[in-house]
């Protein structure tokens, strides 16, 4: 599955490819990004999860960003 994520105040436009890993929803930048990214969506439950922004930077995965969501 392709998804295409667009920031308009950096007139970015970034390709990720999903996929499932057991409870968890995976989305990781096509490979001709200078920065890979990947979008990590973990404990889904009806009301609420936890998702988190990682970049590849110098051989590893850093956090950039982490969010914990409730639906309103």
């Amino acid at each position: 599955m392709a998804i295409d994520w667009i920031g308009p105040m950096r007139s970015a436009v970034l390709t990720f490819t999903g996929r499932g890993i057991d409870d968890t929803i995976l989305l990781e930048t096509t490979p001709e990004v200078k920065v890979s990214r990947r979008w990590i969506f973990r404990d889904i439950t009806a009301s609420s999860f936890r998702w988190t922004n990682e970049e590849f930077i110098d051989g590893r995965w850093r956090i950039v960003q982490t969010f914990d969501a409730t639906r309103a």
